[in-house]
Order: structure tokens, then C-alpha cells, then sequence
């Protein structure tokens, strides 16, 4: 899912997570804290990509109003262990640290180094899916007809964007770029999105062709980048982090959540969340009907008209918040910050804690029907992916 991942631009946290039951719109804890640093490590020596039209930039979100604040309420209690004897360390798949990872056709896919790995989850060795040349592979999403990752170049602001089918890749993979940064990656069956940092842009391009490209501008330069997106048919999601203030503190420029249908050449994209109550965005997730945000603020639950705003979860940060993720099969949520797994029921959210593992990053988090998956990278620069049973 999601969501772009430096952990070099990440930050170490200590954190707490309470939930009373859903809080609506006027309510804000005024919580604050840091939010993931959404600038990318830039990369050089890209290969030769076929010239594109430049990005077309489309008319700035309408500005809407700011949600207020209201005094603080009373502090929650952090959420209770599963095992209360110790943090339940899953099933370890790999000590290779991911920098994402996605799910699909009997395959946990990884991002990692050079390479794009694959675990068979039906049993069977780690395989090496695709190896770059001079480029690092970073965002990765699957779906039943393949796998589409996101590669950044060293000492350079280019990257790219390349598809294989789950069969395995050619000698030249599709390759989707116009010479812009790339970060997250989001698939449909027919189009292929993907975040763009250093033009505060998301793009969306065929599927099927390589090469041109269509691009819908994240509200505006003051929005700073997109942290994560997520594609439905023709819907396209997204969220940006705003410009948090230096070290932590509270305020800043809240970001924001969007939504664009991408059916036609051109969108104007549509605020469905914004405001001090919300914060910085940084991930983002589809359940029927809603989209569901974490944020330094907490995880939230919004109508995909913009609609019945509610806080699920408040999320405490302290100094050097850190890396975060959402993932969800639309009846369960399940989310991460720093080494600390959460979960709750999407309708009626009171969370508990899965496990913590102290100090360190989230590098991935995806679920399927019968598992959750974890990436993970502690303060040592060591750890892997686990499993954790649903």
C-alpha cells in the first residue's frame, strides 16, 4: 500500500495511541508532533526514458475552511498489549530490511537494495524478481495482473517507474517517466499513479503505455510533497504532508487529503480533508464507501465526498516522530509508527496494540486474508519482515 520511504529522512519516536470511540469533526485533541519528512534521497545515472510532454498543472484545490479548535480533552489510556508478557515478534520472513512491500498472487513482494525480492508464501526461497542498474528500487504496489515499483537515481532528481507481469520481466521492462522524482506507487487495472516530491505532483499514466503521461498537481507548492495515494478504477486519493514546523512542534501548515477522477486528460481535485484537527497526513487507505487517513494527529475515517470527518485514534508523537503506515482489507485497520503495531475494527475503533519492538522504522505494512506484514528497521539499521497472524 503506500503509500515512499527514505529512512535516512526519518525520525526515531516514542509514542502512545488511545482511543475513546470515534471522535467527530470539532473535536481535536491538539496533539502534536512531528511528521515523516517526505523529501527523497535523490539518485543518479538514469537510464535513457523516452522524452514526454511536461506535467500539465491543473487549477489549485479550493481553499475550504479550516476545522476549528477546541480545548484539549482529557488524556487516554494507551491501548492494551495482545500479550501482555512480552512483544509478540511474528514470524520472521527475511532479515532483509524492505523499503516496501506489497502483497498479490500468492507473493509477498519486497523492495530492497537494488532489487525487486519475492517470497512465495505458499513455501519456497526468496527469489530476486528484478535487479536495477545504477538506481534503487523504493515504492512497490501489486494487484492480480502484476507489480509496479518506483526507482530513484543517485545524485540526481530523476526516477522512474517500471511494470512487470507476475510471470516475471523482459530484458526491458514498461518504464513510465517524464525525468521527475518518483516515490509511492498505486495501481489499476488500467492506469499506474505515483507520487512526485520534488514537483509536489501525483501522476497517472496508461497502464498499458509507457511513456506519456497525464499529472494532477497536489493543490499547490504550499502543500509541500504527496505522502501516499491509492487508486479505485477511476478515483484517484491522495495525501500531502503540509510544512510542519522545525522540531516537532505543534502547528505548522496542516496538510491535506484529495480526491481527483482521473477519467478524462485533465481534474481539478477536491479537498476532502484539511484543517488544524487533521495535522500532516501521511498514509493513506479505501474502506467501502470512506477513506481512512493516520496522520501525526491520529487515524482518521472520512466519506469519499468529504463527508463525516472522525477521528478513530488519537496518535501522541514526542520528539523525532517517526515512519508510518496504514494498511486494510476494509473491515480491519491496521497501522504502524516507529516499531509499534496497532489494530482496531474499522467500524467501531478501539485499538489495541499488536506489538512493540522499541525504537526504529516502519518500512511497509500490507495485509491479506489471513495475514498481516510488517516491514521493519530498528536504530541498528537491522531487521526484516514478519507475519503476524489476523
Amino acid at each position: 500500500m503506500f503509500t515512499a520511504r527514505s529512512w535516512s529522512a526519518l525520525f526515531a519516536a516514542v509514542l502512545s495511541v488511545g482511543c475513546g470511540g470515534p471522535t467527530p469533526v470539532g473535536s481535536d485533541s491538539g496533539v502534536g508532533g512531528d511528521a515523516r519528512d517526505a523529501a527523497v534521497t535523490e539518485d543518479a545515472g538514469m537510464p535513457d526514458v523516452a522524452t514526454v510532454p511536461d506535467v500539465a498543472t491543473v487549477p489549485d484545490v479550493a481553499t475550504v475552511p479550516d476545522v476549528a479548535t477546541v480545548p484539549d480533552v482529557a488524556p487516554v489510556d494507551v491501548p492494551p498489549q495482545v500479550d501482555s508478557g512480552g512483544p509478540v515478534e511474528g514470524d520472521l520472513l527475511t532479515m532483509e530490511v524492505p523499503s516496501d512491500l506489497a502483497v498479490a498472487a500468492g507473493y509477498l513482494y519486497y523492495t530492497h537494495d537494488t532489487t525487486v525480492r519475492r517470497i512465495p508464501l505458499g513455501g519456497g526461497p526468496t527469489e530476486t524478481f528484478y535487479r536495477a542498474m545504477m538506481s534503487a528500487p523504493q515504492g512497490i504496489a501489486a494487484d492480480a495482473d502484476g507489480v509496479a515499483w518506483t526507482e530513484r537515481f543517485a545524485s540526481s532528481v530523476a526516477g522512474i517507474v517500471r511494470s512487470c507481469p507476475h510471470a516475471g520481466c523482459p530484458a526491458t521492462p514498461m518504464a513510465y517517466s517524464g525525468g521527475e522524482s518518483s516515490g509511492a506507487v498505486a495501481l489499476a487495472p488500467t492506469r499506474v499513479a505515483w507520487t512526485s516530491p520534488t514537483i509536489a505532483s501525483v501522476l497517472v499514466r496508461s497502464r498499458a503505455m509507457g511513456g506519456g503521461s497525464t499529472g494532477y498537481r497536489a493543490a499547490g507548492q504550499s502543500q509541500y510533497a504527496p505522502t501516499s495515494l491509492v487508486l479505485d478504477g477511476d478515483e484517484l486519493f491522495w495525501t500531502t504532508a503540509g510544512i510542519p514546523l522545525p522540531g516537532g512542534a505543534p502547528g505548522g501548515t496542516p496538510g491535506t487529503v484529495l480526491r481527483c477522477n482521473v477519467s478524462g486528460s485533465t481534474c481539478a481535485p477536491t479537498a476532502i480533508a484539511q484543517g488544524a484537527m487533521i495535522g500532516h497526513p501521511q498514509r493513506i487507505a479505501l474502506g467501502p464507501g470512506v477513506v481512512f487517513f493516520l496522520t501525526n494527529n491520529g487515524l482518521f475515517r472520512v466519506g469519499r465526498d468529504g463527508t463525516g470527518l472522525t477521528r478513530l485514534a488519537t496518535v501522541t508523537t514526542f520528539a523525532g516522530a517517526n515512519t508510518f503506515d496504514l494498511a486494510t482489507d476494509g473491515t480491519t485497520l491496521y497501522w504502524a509508527i516507529g516499531l509499534t503495531l496497532y489494530r482496531c475494527a474499522a467500524a467501531a475503533c478501539t485499538p489495541e496494540t499488536i506489538t512493540s519492538l522499541g525504537s526504529g522504522f516502519t518500512q511497509g505494512l500490507e495485509v491479506d486474508a489471513t495475514s498481516v506484514y510488517w516491514g521493519t528497521m530498528n536504530v541498528g539499521r537491522t531487521g526484516g519482515i514478519r507475519r503476524f497472524a489476523r
